[in-house]
């Protein structure tokens, strides 16, 4: 699989590859969920789930997938975070 959550990382951030795996995943099924095709969008959600597995590295694609689309279901999350979403 395509790492595609490393584009959105900090170079600086060093992730292991099975967590690269598991935010890839739950950032494809997040975006799939919320039916998110803006790649500014895509960005917000990618951020939110580094965040996630920063904060907690044992959380596995389904667990990383789950907290974001409950916490970022709402368009308020996304267009707070990109201030011009949310006309």
């Amino acid at each position: 699989m395509d790492m595609a959550i490393s584009r959105y990382a900090n170079k600086s951030t060093v992730f292991e590859p099975q967590s690269l795996t598991a935010m890839s995943e739950a950032l494809e099924v997040t975006t799939a969920a919320l039916r998110i095709e803006s790649e500014t969008k895509r960005r917000v959600v990618a951020k939110f789930i580094i965040r996630l597995a920063k904060e907690n590295p044992r959380l596995d694609a389904s667990a990383l997938s789950e907290r974001a689309i409950a916490a970022l279901g709402s368009q308020g999350y996304v267009a707070q975070s990109v201030p011009a979403l949310a006309e």
